[in-house]
């Protein structure tokens, strides 16, 4: 096996070890490893950085910022009281749940 498969192999298994130890945000530490993979010369900057140009990206990372925003504002909050309501067991939840996200 070549040795940038090997770096890669420990690379992603140190992030998901650090990630389900919650040492850092996911993001900070999956960046983390881009940049020891780009550091290392596994991959090129040019090719890691490829995938920012495409809209389907921009548009997720559009919509984390509308979260983000709606969450800190207690919108979520709120709709999640109003659609899920409060108490009633956890049939009544369940159904709540359900009729909601379909």
């Amino acid at each position: 096996m070549p040795p940038g498969a090997i770096l890669t192999i420990v690379v992603v298994a140190a992030a998901i070890f650090l990630i389900t130890r919650e040492v850092a945000p996911p993001d900070a530490l999956l960046f983390a490893a881009l940049v020891v993979l780009m550091a290392a010369g596994v991959v090129t900057p040019e090719r890691a950085l490829a995938s920012f140009g495409n809209p389907a990206i921009a548009t997720i990372g559009a919509l984390f910022i509308v979260a983000a925003g709606m969450r800190s504002t207690g919108v979520l909050e709120s709709a999640s009281r109003t659609i899920l309501g409060q108490g009633g067991g956890l049939s009544s939840g369940l159904a709540r749940l359900t009729a909601s996200t379909a």
